[in-house]
């Protein structure tokens, strides 16, 4: 079961942008958080191509808690040809199975994220 996520198949072109995800509680999803830029499910047959890729850009996660089943509580996964820009995270609150002792951890490549107030740290 997946938590707010937003994804894109390789070689795809547009923006996506002006989203919020706002008062959301997690209880034993696979990954609370996730954008992906390069979405592609096995077996993937879909070629990377000459596009840059989906822009994500102003995206907002607030007032989230709770967590997933994996220690990995957020994947910001962007294309180097389109990175994942003006990303904020405020409130956020996500453990593993939701027990701040087993902490959490966010994942981020090519993504600029604004955090505030959240747990775990930024990638």
């Amino acid at each position: 079961t997946g938590g707010a996520r937003l994804k894109s198949y390789p070689n795809s072109t547009g923006s996506v942008y002006d989203i919020t995800f706002e008062d959301i509680v997690f209880d034993g999803v696979h990954t609370p958080l996730q954008l992906l830029g390069h979405y592609c499910p096995w077996p993937c047959n879909t070629p990377d191509g000459n596009n840059p890729g989906t822009l994500f850009h102003d995206i907002a996660f607030r007032n989230i808690r709770g967590g997933g089943r994996n220690h990995l509580q957020g994947q910001f996964a962007c294309s180097p040809k389109a990175t994942c820009v003006n990303i904020t995270l405020e409130n956020v609150s996500l453990f593993e199975d939701g027990d701040p002792k087993k902490g959490g951890k966010f994942e981020c490549q090519h993504a600029v994220l604004n955090v505030r107030n959240s747990t775990p740290e930024a990638c």
